[in-house]
């Protein structure tokens, strides 16, 4: 009614062709919604390199043309917990605007949660969403994004800000916006102050939606034990979080071979089948292989198990 003509696009983790995207919206149920609609899919797979002058993590960055060429930006994001930045929202979401496996990379760049928030904020700030839609209709609980379990929450929460819509989220979802490693660091660059009561809510109030029994990731850890993770992350992650390891019905696709950023798996042949293999030594517990698995094939292994079998 305004005029407005609106393109669909997406940049999942894998392979930057077009075969892949197609299947990505074709699975996603994106191709239908623009069929219905009228909206134009995506499918410009280029690129431009952009500069973050003010970046804290990066100071220039790959980013998808279909974003650089929008006049206006609405991201619709999921609301899910994630094993790695525990949180998966309105932030997150604008990590797809790097193009494909060009992903895998920051993550073996940046290997822990806070560092690699550091990335997420960078690229909300250079490129803020005019505004967003997130949708807790159904959310995900538990090991996201890819072996979480359904939730029904009920809600749909729109807001200019990003950072201000994750913080709603959180605290409908009953997990302290401060124990999300890039609100955290929000808080630090001074983007928010991390309380809820500082967001002007208009619609039902926060209590009247609160989920109470959400399930978090396995891999939450909250304040003060978040604090010294800050630090220490990088040394004891590798020791005491869930570590990748493939279930029976691994097919040996080579999805996850292909997006591990420090290259630990590998796709090997057990007599007439194929199957993942993790290395025993390198995992930055980045879950890639966890979230782009197909077959939800990919398990994880707290420290304490003695056996996966």
């Amino acid at each position: 009614m305004q005029g407005g003509k609106v393109t669909i696009g997406d940049s999942p983790g894998g392979p930057n062709n077009l075969s892949y995207i197609k299947l990505a919206y074709s699975r996603a149920g994106i191709q239908k919604v623009a069929l219905e609609t009228g909206a134009k899919l995506n499918e410009d797979l280029s690129y431009e390199y952009v500069s973050f002058p003010n970046g804290k993590a990066i100071k220039k960055a790959k980013i998808c043309k279909f974003v650089l060429n929008a006049d206006k930006i609405i991201t619709v994001p999921k609301l899910k917990t994630h094993m790695f930045t525990t949180f998966s929202g309105a932030c997150k979401v604008q990590y797809g605007y790097i193009p494909g496996l060009e992903k895998s990379i920051y993550h073996g760049k940046f290997k822990e949660p806070y560092s690699f928030s550091e990335l997420i904020l960078d690229i909300v700030e250079r490129f803020p969403p005019n505004f967003v839609f997130m949708d807790g209709i159904m959310g995900m609980e538990g090991d996201g994004p890819n072996a979480g379990r359904p939730k029904k929450v009920g809600v749909i929460i729109g807001g200019e800000d990003p950072i201000s819509v994750d913080i709603a989220a959180l605290s409908i979802i009953n997990i302290e916006p401060n124990n999300v490693p890039y609100i955290a660091n929000a808080v630090k660059r001074k983007l928010t102050t991390g309380k809820i009561s500082d967001i002007q809510i208009l619609g039902e109030r926060i209590e009247d939606v609160k989920v109470l029994d959400y399930k978090r990731p396995g891999s939450y850890k909250s304040s003060p034990v978040a604090n010294a993770f800050r630090v220490l992350g990088r040394f004891v992650t590798p020791f005491i979080s869930p570590k990748p390891y493939p279930l029976s019905n691994c097919t040996g696709c080579g999805i996850c071979e292909v997006n591990c950023p420090k290259k630990i798996i590998r796709i090997v042949s057990e007599g007439n089948r194929k199957r993942a293999k993790v290395g025993t030594f390198g995992c930055i517990r980045c879950y890639c292989c966890h979230e782009m698995c197909p077959n939800k094939a990919m398990g994880l292994k707290k420290f304490y198990q003695v056996s996966t079998k």
